[in-house]
């Protein structure tokens, strides 16, 4: 087990063995299919998401920062921080990172089709069964492509305004098979700028993790790259595990479209590439 689920495991059961609900008491009330849609539609126009379809592949640099006990304690990268570089397919579960400097300079982690393997910087490759690295390079893409996946979502609804910091929020939740929670699929409540139309805020369950818990993202500094994609410069962790700061916060830079051809992604042989934006459903 990695100290990443040891720990999440450990607190979850501190707290509560019940699947988590993020839904608010008041969604119902406001509960409307046809907004929810629209906006999330809406959104993803403004955040230029027609630009990841011309794409076959493309890069980004990133630093994962770790803050506190909490986050060292779950930091999967030596001192608390890595620096990488991410190529993916869009649309899909097929990438991988390379370490930039550090310990593990020039090592690759690696994701093709939800299978994980290592990639040493002699040229050893092997597959791979930490939850590390499934976890992190499949959020990492699912992040970054956020306002475009979660239009896929089937279950979409509008729940109702909310002020915060003088900002008027529109939330909408989304979720797969049931509004109810699911062991096999997360909730998101999405929270869109009303002025700007911008996702800014995400609140979302841990399924692959453990049943209960749940985490807030925030995305900050937004900036215009190749072809228009609206892009933040940080997205910010927050979680009831730490208390005061972020628990992590990456930083986005340095965007490049098309660097290697697709094949490249898929060094194990045997394995197609994945199409499509579906993963497995987690089973406990």
């Amino acid at each position: 087990m990695s100290k990443t689920t040891f720990l999440f495991a450990l607190a979850s059961l501190l707290t509560s063995c019940a699947i988590r609900d993020i839904r608010p008491d008041t969604s119902g009330v406001f509960w409307n299919e046809e907004k929810g849609r629209a906006l999330l539609e809406k959104a993803a126009r403004i955040h230029g998401v027609n630009y990841w379809k011309e794409l076959e592949t493309y890069e980004i640099s990133i630093s994962d920062q770790y803050y506190g006990w909490v986050g060292k304690l779950i930091s999967p990268y030596p001192g608390n921080e890595g620096a990488l570089r991410l190529q993916y397919i869009p649309e899909s579960f097929t990438g991988r990172a390379i370490f930039d400097g550090g310990k593990w300079d020039k090592r690759i982690w690696g994701l093709q089709s939800w299978q994980a393997y290592i990639l040493s910087p002699r040229g050893k490759l092997r597959f791979n069964r930490r939850n590390d690295i499934t976890f992190h390079l499949s959020a990492y893409q699912y992040f970054i492509e956020f306002p475009l996946r979660i239009t896929e979502a089937p279950i979409v609804a509008y729940i109702g305004e909310k002020m915060e910091r003088g900002q008027t929020y529109l939330r909408v939740f989304a979720t797969w098979k049931s509004p109810k929670p699911q062991i096999e699929f997360d909730q998101y409540i999405i929270w869109i700028n009303a002025g700007s139309g911008r996702i800014d805020k995400l609140e979302y369950t841990l399924r692959d993790i453990h049943k209960s818990l749940h985490a807030t993202a925030y995305f900050r500094h937004y900036r215009r790259v190749s072809g228009g994609l609206l892009l933040p410069e940080y997205i910010s962790i927050s979680s009831p595990l730490q208390l005061g700061t972020w628990l992590h916060e990456w930083q986005l830079k340095d965007f490049v479209a098309n660097p290697v051809p697709a094949e490249e992604l898929g060094p194990l042989s045997g394995i197609p590439l994945s199409k499509g934006t579906a993963k497995p459903t987690v089973k406990h």
